[in-house]
């Protein structure tokens, strides 16, 4: 969200998990079809981030 001066707030800094995962040609996946994660990280400006997905790539049901 930008605030009403235009300015937007830098992206939060990344975590030591995600820095590690990077590293190693990875990253981190939020995992969760729940509509309550996705107001969460929404709110919190990580749903760009960590855009949740509904079940483990690859993973059969």
């Amino acid at each position: 969200m930008t605030p009403k001066s235009g300015v937007r707030a830098p992206d939060p800094p990344e975590s030591a998990a995600e820095s590690r995962a990077c590293e190693r040609g990875g990253r981190l996946r939020v995992v969760s079809d729940s509509p309550r994660i996705r107001r969460l990280l929404r709110a919190s400006g990580l749903l760009g981030r960590f855009p949740p997905l509904p079940g483990i790539p690859g993973q059969r049901t």
